[in-house]
């Protein structure tokens, strides 16, 4: 059997990936072994961390990322065909994977989709996967904020800052978010953040001013946005204040030697963490079925930019770069 895959084919230049940085190719897949199964792509997830494997990863190499697959042939008896599944698979459409020890999975392996009452599978590698955890545990885990705080949301139309920002809301914070084009600003305001500001055609030291007038006392720099955003915020947060960074693409590539203001960030006692969510590996399944669980209670709004065909990938990455071509969790269909 032949499965395809896309490989990287040349590192990004300037910060941004191209078409001919993905090369499409042929693989002859080998007869299944015992505890081993074939599984065929449907879904697959297009993360911001791809960008940065994309320069970490030998030439030749297949794109990492998430996809929910199904078994078409099993020799584990624990995985029948026709079981859907979620693996850390990559850019193909077939898979042979050996099934890990019971009590070994994880969103970096591969486990059996979680029971979404109803929802549709892409949660799975979308609100209820990866980038969805992401934004609660910036706020459950590296904030904890007290209801009342202020908390600004960078990206905040994004597949994690989207959830972070409603997540602040159910712990009774006042949500900023910060987005880039006034569509996904119209769409923030319907998932009720208290103020969404288009941060490319505002004055956002003004606006903050008028919108926080008590201070930010956290600010989740998603996506490692840094830069003259960064610089901003940073001014109106309060003492003792909280900034986390998520993901490994600093804004882009751009803005790897943005100054920054180190008097203030010492003045007010700021502390600023970085994080990535497999840190909280332990409570990935819990909190998956409670975002789950808001969701189906209309507390927190999902968005998703679907692309249609596995060889529509490459755009797929590029259109998540490029401001405007995606509300929420970026989805390609198999």
């Amino acid at each position: 059997m032949i499965a395809k895959k896309f490989v990287v084919a040349a590192r990004p230049m300037g910060g941004l990936a191209k078409q001919d940085d993905f090369s499409l190719v042929e693989e002859e897949l080998l007869n299944l072994c015992e505890g081993e199964i074939l599984v065929r792509a449907e879904w697959f997830a297009v993360e911001r961390f791809m960008l940065k494997r994309m320069e970490q990863i030998p030439i030749g190499a297949q794109m990492v990322g998430a996809q929910v697959a199904r078994v078409i042939d099993s020799r584990c008896p624990d995985f029948p065909v026709g079981t859907q599944v979620v693996g850390f698979f990559g850019w193909r459409d077939l898979t042979v994977y050996r099934v890990p020890s019971r009590g070994m999975e994880s969103y970096f392996s591969m486990y059996e989709i979680p029971d979404l009452k109803g929802l549709h599978c892409t949660h799975a590698i979308g609100a209820c996967g990866l980038t969805g955890i992401s934004g609660y545990f910036a706020i459950q885990k590296v904030f904890d904020p007290a209801p009342g705080e202020t908390v600004v949301i960078s990206t905040a139309a994004g597949a994690t800052g989207s959830v972070a920002g409603q997540v602040a809301k159910i712990r009774g914070c006042k949500v900023i978010g910060l987005a880039g084009t006034d569509d996904k600003v119209a769409w923030l305001k319907s998932a009720g953040f208290d103020h969404a500001i288009n941060y490319k055609n505002t004055d956002l030291d003004e606006t903050l001013r008028l919108v926080a007038p008590n201070g930010v006392d956290c600010y989740f720099a998603n996506n490692c946005q840094g830069g003259i955003v960064l610089m901003t915020v940073l001014k109106h947060m309060n003492s003792g204040g909280r900034i986390a960074y998520c993901t490994s693409n600093f804004n882009h590539g751009r803005n790897k030697q943005a100054v920054f203001d180190f008097e203030t960030f010492v003045v007010k006692q700021i502390k600023m963490e970085a994080f990535v969510a497999s840190r909280w590996i332990d409570e990935w399944f819990d909190t998956a079925e409670k975002i789950r669980d808001w969701i189906l209670e209309g507390r927190i709004k999902v968005a998703e930019t679907v692309k249609d065909g596995f060889e529509s990938l490459p755009q797929a990455m590029m259109d998540l770069f490029s401001s405007g071509k995606c509300l929420g969790k970026m989805i390609v269909k198999a």
